[in-house]
Protein backbone atom coordinates (compact mmCIF):
# COMPACT_ATOMS: atom_id res chain seq x y z
CA UNK A 1 0.00 0.00 0.00
CA UNK A 2 2.90 2.13 0.41
CA UNK A 3 3.31 4.56 -2.75
CA UNK A 4 7.26 4.06 -2.80
CA UNK A 5 6.93 0.40 -3.06
CA UNK A 6 6.75 1.43 -6.87
CA UNK A 7 10.03 2.57 -7.32
CA UNK A 8 10.98 -1.66 -7.44
CA UNK A 9 9.15 -1.35 -10.91
CA UNK A 10 10.83 2.18 -12.11
CA UNK A 11 14.44 0.91 -11.39
CA UNK A 12 13.37 -2.24 -13.51
CA UNK A 13 11.84 -0.49 -16.14
CA UNK A 14 15.35 1.53 -16.13
CA UNK A 15 17.03 -1.68 -16.85
CA UNK A 16 17.88 -2.88 -13.21
CA UNK A 17 18.43 -6.17 -12.44
CA UNK A 18 17.74 -7.31 -8.93
CA UNK A 19 16.56 -10.46 -7.15
CA UNK A 20 14.48 -10.82 -3.81
CA UNK A 21 16.36 -12.81 -1.44
CA UNK A 22 15.33 -14.05 2.49
CA UNK A 23 17.53 -11.02 3.56
CA UNK A 24 16.36 -8.28 0.89
CA UNK A 25 16.85 -7.75 -2.73
CA UNK A 26 20.09 -7.94 -4.15
CA UNK A 27 21.33 -6.13 -7.15
CA UNK A 28 23.52 -6.67 -9.87
CA UNK A 29 25.73 -4.11 -11.67
CA UNK A 30 23.46 -2.88 -15.15
CA UNK A 31 23.34 0.03 -17.43
CA UNK A 32 20.41 1.70 -17.04
CA UNK A 33 18.24 4.08 -19.43
CA UNK A 34 15.51 6.73 -18.83
CA UNK A 35 11.89 6.01 -19.04
CA UNK A 36 8.67 8.00 -18.39
CA UNK A 37 7.67 7.80 -14.91
CA UNK A 38 4.07 9.05 -13.92
CA UNK A 39 4.15 10.76 -9.94
CA UNK A 40 0.67 10.97 -9.48
CA UNK A 41 0.79 8.23 -6.88
CA UNK A 42 4.34 8.39 -5.43
CA UNK A 43 5.35 11.62 -5.10
CA UNK A 44 7.27 11.28 -2.15
CA UNK A 45 10.08 9.44 -4.83
CA UNK A 46 10.12 12.60 -6.77
CA UNK A 47 13.97 13.65 -5.02
CA UNK A 48 15.24 10.68 -5.47
CA UNK A 49 14.01 9.92 -9.04
CA UNK A 50 15.63 13.35 -10.01
CA UNK A 51 19.07 11.60 -9.10
CA UNK A 52 17.97 8.25 -10.72
CA UNK A 53 16.97 10.14 -14.44
CA UNK A 54 21.23 11.95 -13.64
CA UNK A 55 22.75 8.42 -13.95
CA UNK A 56 20.32 6.77 -17.01
CA UNK A 57 21.24 7.69 -20.46
CA UNK A 58 19.37 9.26 -22.34
CA UNK A 59 15.91 11.11 -21.17
CA UNK A 60 14.22 10.50 -18.32
CA UNK A 61 10.54 12.06 -17.56
CA UNK A 62 8.83 12.93 -14.82
CA UNK A 63 5.35 13.98 -15.39
CA UNK A 64 2.57 14.69 -12.64
CA UNK A 65 5.39 16.81 -10.42
CA UNK A 66 3.33 19.27 -9.30
CA UNK A 67 2.45 18.08 -5.92
CA UNK A 68 6.05 18.45 -5.07
CA UNK A 69 6.10 22.16 -5.16
CA UNK A 70 3.70 21.22 -1.78
CA UNK A 71 5.78 19.46 0.53
CA UNK A 72 8.39 20.47 3.33
CA UNK A 73 10.37 22.11 0.28
CA UNK A 74 9.55 23.32 -3.55
CA UNK A 75 11.19 19.89 -4.27
CA UNK A 76 11.12 20.37 -8.01
CA UNK A 77 12.70 23.69 -7.62
CA UNK A 78 15.22 22.55 -5.07
CA UNK A 79 16.18 18.82 -6.86
CA UNK A 80 16.93 21.05 -9.94
CA UNK A 81 18.97 23.39 -8.60
CA UNK A 82 21.13 21.53 -6.27
CA UNK A 83 21.70 18.51 -9.22
CA UNK A 84 22.69 21.33 -11.60
CA UNK A 85 24.90 22.35 -9.08
CA UNK A 86 26.56 18.83 -10.05
CA UNK A 87 26.36 19.55 -13.58
CA UNK A 88 22.57 18.18 -14.32
CA UNK A 89 20.80 18.46 -17.40
CA UNK A 90 17.02 19.45 -15.66
CA UNK A 91 14.20 21.04 -17.68
CA UNK A 92 10.91 21.74 -16.03
CA UNK A 93 7.60 22.34 -17.83
CA UNK A 94 5.11 23.14 -15.57
CA UNK A 95 4.23 19.86 -13.61
CA UNK A 96 6.62 17.70 -16.19
CA UNK A 97 10.66 17.22 -15.56
CA UNK A 98 13.19 16.31 -18.42
CA UNK A 99 16.29 14.99 -17.24
CA UNK A 100 18.90 14.34 -19.52
CA UNK A 101 21.76 11.34 -18.50
CA UNK A 102 24.71 13.20 -17.94
CA UNK A 103 28.07 12.69 -16.37
CA UNK A 104 28.03 14.82 -12.89
CA UNK A 105 31.31 16.50 -11.39
CA UNK A 106 31.83 17.88 -7.62
CA UNK A 107 29.05 20.68 -6.93
CA UNK A 108 30.61 24.12 -7.51
CA UNK A 109 28.73 24.97 -4.46
CA UNK A 110 27.62 24.08 -1.35
CA UNK A 111 24.25 21.78 -1.61
CA UNK A 112 21.95 22.68 0.36
CA UNK A 113 19.23 20.34 1.62
CA UNK A 114 16.61 23.12 1.87
CA UNK A 115 15.13 22.02 5.61
CA UNK A 116 14.08 18.63 3.66
CA UNK A 117 14.27 14.81 4.37
CA UNK A 118 14.31 13.90 1.07
CA UNK A 119 16.08 16.80 -0.52
CA UNK A 120 19.04 15.33 1.81
CA UNK A 121 18.47 12.18 0.95
CA UNK A 122 18.56 12.37 -2.47
CA UNK A 123 21.64 14.27 -2.54
CA UNK A 124 23.56 12.13 -0.29
CA UNK A 125 22.77 9.34 -2.62
CA UNK A 126 23.75 11.80 -5.69
CA UNK A 127 27.17 12.70 -4.39
CA UNK A 128 27.99 9.08 -3.23
CA UNK A 129 26.62 7.49 -6.47
CA UNK A 130 28.74 9.89 -8.32
CA UNK A 131 32.03 8.54 -6.56
CA UNK A 132 32.22 12.49 -5.81
CA UNK A 133 32.29 15.12 -2.97
CA UNK A 134 30.11 17.40 -1.55
CA UNK A 135 29.49 19.22 1.30
CA UNK A 136 25.89 19.15 1.88
CA UNK A 137 24.12 21.53 4.32
CA UNK A 138 21.12 21.24 6.92
CA UNK A 139 21.74 17.49 6.74
CA UNK A 140 19.75 17.11 10.14
CA UNK A 141 16.35 17.05 7.96
CA UNK A 142 17.34 13.32 7.83
CA UNK A 143 16.05 13.34 11.51
CA UNK A 144 12.24 13.68 10.62
CA UNK A 145 12.20 10.52 8.57
CA UNK A 146 15.50 8.23 9.39
CA UNK A 147 17.71 9.36 12.59
CA UNK A 148 20.33 6.51 11.17
CA UNK A 149 20.31 7.38 7.56
CA UNK A 150 23.87 8.64 7.95
CA UNK A 151 25.20 5.50 9.91
CA UNK A 152 23.18 3.78 7.42
CA UNK A 153 25.99 5.09 5.07
CA UNK A 154 28.53 4.81 6.98
CA UNK A 155 27.95 0.85 7.21
CA UNK A 156 28.18 0.27 3.51
CA UNK A 157 30.90 2.22 3.28
CA UNK A 158 30.57 6.29 2.73
CA UNK A 159 32.52 8.27 4.22
CA UNK A 160 30.65 10.60 6.17
CA UNK A 161 31.46 13.17 8.26
CA UNK A 162 29.67 16.06 10.37
CA UNK A 163 31.33 19.49 10.65
CA UNK A 164 33.52 20.22 13.52
CA UNK A 165 31.60 23.78 13.50
CA UNK A 166 28.24 22.12 14.60
CA UNK A 167 26.66 24.35 11.36
CA UNK A 168 24.67 20.39 10.70
CA UNK A 169 27.07 20.02 7.51
CA UNK A 170 28.30 16.47 6.21
CA UNK A 171 30.93 16.18 3.75
CA UNK A 172 30.03 13.41 1.84
CA UNK A 173 32.95 11.35 -0.18
CA UNK A 174 31.85 8.06 -1.98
Amino acid sequence: LQGDAAILDILRRCGAVFTRTAEGISFEKAPLHGVDIDLADCPDLGPILFTLGCFCSGETVITNAGRLRLKESDRIEAMRDELQKMGARIEVDGDTVHIQGVALHAPNAPLSGHNDHRIVMALAVAAIASGLPALLCGAEAVDKSWPAFWNVLRGLGAKVELSTDKTNEFDIKA
